[in-house]
């Protein structure tokens, strides 16, 4: 009994050790325009920094997502 417990005990923390982890940093900028005077105008910018982590085992697949968002007129000037 005790053999089949230890066995069991084994395996299972082998099984959790083989983790692949992957992680993917992107960065990028997305442009908003507004409608004035009947005509599309770039009005401000976004620039995204985003972080994915990927985590994934035998019987698990873990995903953590972080983004930072800064806004910017088109004369440079920060705002939030």
């Amino acid at each position: 009994m005790k053999f089949i417990i230890i066995l069991s005990l084994s395996i299972l923390l082998s099984s959790c050790s083989n983790i692949e982890r992957v992680e993917h940093i992107e960065v990028f900028i997305i442009e908003v325009s507004e409608m004035k005077e009947e005509s599309l105008q770039k009005a401000e910018y976004k620039k995204i920094n985003a972080i994915t982590t990927l985590q994934e085992s035998e019987f698990e697949i873990t995903t953590d997502l972080k983004t930072i968002e800064d806004y910017y007129d088109y004369e440079n000037n920060y705002y939030s």
